[in-house]
């Protein structure tokens, strides 16, 4: 008995994984919309069996990230305009929700983690790496997620997550972005976090997100940024 559960936790383990690999691949843009991936290529290149990814790929396809059709395969899905309004509606909306919860059970530490992100944001800003800024940008709002102490919040951000990225690694054209600003409103929402502000906190995610919008709507196309 004991030797089955260890398989099923090992089995478990690897699934996660291959799916972890996969996402990434997905959300940098290395696995572009539309590229067939197969549950045998994807063991081959990964070493194992056909088993573990094919419980990725299930994962992966729950997440909106691959679409499977009968008889022609596996894909990666691609992300409309709809979609990335969606997300990051559905981001402004819950966000400061997500951080005044989080406001309640700030510790120490989780400035300590938040202020790494802030640190791996102007180390890619420096080398002009916006894929790398973005994903550290990313990581940073998840933790509003993730320590918010709501199971139900936390589910939600990989979701975002994933369209967000994906979005941004492979849907718009490059902007010339103002990497010192962002940089700076993620300085100043870890600044009311420490000091516990909540209402300027609230002030702060408000203009981040606005400012955002209207950056979404510029890349987008015409409309994609109203209705904030």
């Amino acid at each position: 008995m004991s030797s089955g559960a260890s398989r099923r936790i090992t089995r478990t383990s690897l699934a996660e994984e291959i799916r972890r690999r996969i996402r990434e691949q997905i959300l940098s843009g290395e696995l572009p919309p539309g590229a067939r991936l197969t549950e045998q290529g994807i063991a081959e290149s990964m070493g194992t069996s056909a088993g573990p990814v094919r419980e990725a790929f299930a994962a992966l396809t729950g997440e909106g990230l691959l679409i499977s059709f009968r008889h022609r395969g596996t894909f990666v899905s691609s992300v409309s305009r709809e979609e990335i309004r969606n997300a990051y509606q559905i981001r402004f909306r819950l966000e400061p929700y997500a951080a005044s919860l989080l406001l309640d059970r700030i510790t120490p530490a989780i400035i300590d983690h938040l202020r790494g992100f802030v640190e791996e944001m102007r180390t890619a800003a420096a080398d002009g790496d916006y894929p790398a800024m973005f994903a550290a940008d990313m990581r940073f709002h998840g933790v509003f997620y993730t320590e918010s102490g709501s199971p139900l919040l936390a589910s939600v951000w990989p979701l975002l997550e994933g369209v967000l990225r994906k979005y941004m690694a492979i849907g718009p054209p490059q902007l010339d972005m103002d990497l010192d600003g962002i940089i700076a409103r993620h300085e100043l929402l870890l600044r009311h976090l420490a000091e516990r502000d909540r209402e300027g906190l609230a002030a702060a995610l408000d203009n981040h997100g606005r400012v955002l919008w209207r950056t979404i709507g510029e890349i987008g196309g015409a409309g994609l940024g109203e209705g904030l």
